[in-house]
């Protein structure tokens, strides 16, 4: 909105040819219309929230406070500084008509300003939207390629009329960059057969590097949970809340099989942060973790911070380990120290008094997974050793079931 309001009071005046101030106000009030048409839904959805549905929107953490001010990840002098200089430097070096470059290119450099107006919006009113959700989700990507678009036009389409700089480092610079220009336009065939190949080799080197990284540390143990997970359906006869010690198989149960689990997410789930947290402390204590461990579990952990950044992490067991509860109570939330501690206090209490025999029955666990004997006040109804399980079921994908783990079948209430 930010953008087409610029872009509209723009369009208006230069339609105009000046600021009339009745047209102006009669283009923005019918936009404003449709705008608020658009919106109608989403406010009315808000006034009638439930008191869980506020809760839901607070813990998504789409608000933050912030210090100071934000731009680009690529950084101010990359995102900013470096392609506007290349901008004007080009606009210079081709003696173009710095008015055309405002006119006919001002949608580009409002659409950046209004990157920055968003980035910053914080400064204003305490808090907005996460800068990762904008930059990474919502804007700031096409923006890094803004600049081109008036680079390539004065590239491809250079002035009839030729202005002369005064000075004789200039004409140097400008009869140099006219050179390369003209020789990119003659031979631009060649040029672009270059880039292309310039592009897919690129891509062929990273395909091949992201392809031996997945064999050599994401394949096996993708492998291995793929075993259990074949295994632990085949054991079941009906749909059921199920809990592997493999911490990466739990999520998959929901999304591959009818069966429940007791890892959910607060981020797209529609269950109170009490219930959720009452389920993480449940599946702790089901494999008889101390309190070191659960607290690895539920704090954050700096494991985390390149998840939207580094092509290259993988949810090994050790990031699953240590900050993974957190995620899912809490997803990207930060906490202040004050506010941390807390937290951590009320996580101790919790576990020290939690009774797993009642949040079994609570949540009608049916079946548990292990590599190493479960809570002995679970009600153990049998058990099926490892690798050769007995299959009351065909297994998922003709594969046998075999696996490395124990699985307990409980009695339910």
């Amino acid at each position: 909105m930010f953008f087409w309001f610029g872009y509209l009071i723009f369009r208006r005046v230069i339609a105009d040819k000046g600021w009339r101030w009745p047209a102006l106000a009669r283009t923005l009030l019918a936009n404003g219309l449709v705008v608020t048409a658009v919106l109608l839904p989403l406010l009315l959805r808000q006034l009638s929230a439930t008191p869980l549905d506020r809760e839901i929107l607070q813990r998504m953490g789409l608000l933050v406070a912030h210090a100071g001010p934000i731009s680009s990840e690529w950084g101010f002098l990359l995102a900013y500084i470096l392609p506007l200089a290349a901008v004007l430097f080009i606009a210079w070096a081709s003696y173009a008509d710095y008015y055309e470059l405002i006119y006919r290119f001002a949608p580009v450099f409002l659409m950046i300003a209004v990157e920055l107006i968003i980035l910053n919006l914080h400064l204003i009113l305490g808090q907005f939207v996460q800068p990762y959700l904008f930059s990474v989700r919502i804007g700031n990507f096409f923006t890094r390629y803004l600049y081109f678009i008036p680079i390539i036009y004065f590239i491809s389409h250079p002035p009839k009329r030729r202005f002369h700089h005064r000075n004789r480092l200039s004409q140097l610079v400008a009869a140099g960059y006219r050179a390369g220009v003209d020789f990119l336009l003659r031979w631009q065939q060649v040029a672009a057969f270059l880039g292309i190949v310039l592009i897919a080799l690129v891509i062929v080197t990273s395909s091949l590097k992201y392809a031996r990284h997945h064999h050599d540390h994401v394949a096996p143990a993708m492998q291995q949970t793929a075993d259990r997970f074949q295994s632990l359906l085949a054991s079941q006869s009906q749909p059921g809340l199920l809990a592997s010690e493999d911490i990466s198989l739990n999520p998959l149960l929901p999304a591959l099989s009818p069966h429940a689990t007791l890892l959910v997410s607060s981020f797209n789930n529609y269950l109170p942060e009490a219930e959720i947290l009452d389920r993480l402390l449940l599946f702790g204590h089901i494999f008889n973790w101390d309190e070191d461990q659960f607290m690895a579990f539920m704090l954050p952990s700096p494991l985390y911070d390149t998840f939207y950044t580094d092509n290259d992490f993988t949810l090994s067991a050790e990031v699953l380990q240590n900050g993974f509860g957190y995620w899912l109570l809490h997803h990207r939330r930060q906490m202040a120290p004050a506010e941390l501690a807390s937290y951590q206090a009320m996580l101790s209490e919790q576990f020290a008094g939690y009774d797993v025999r009642a949040g079994a029955a609570r949540y009608g666990l049916t079946a548990v997974q292990a590599t190493s004997p479960i809570n002995p006040q679970l009600p153990i109804q049998s058990t099926i050793p490892p690798h050769h399980p007995p299959l009351l079921s065909p297994p998922v994908g003709g594969m046998m079931g075999g696996s490395d783990t124990v699985i307990y079948q409980l009695t339910t209430p």
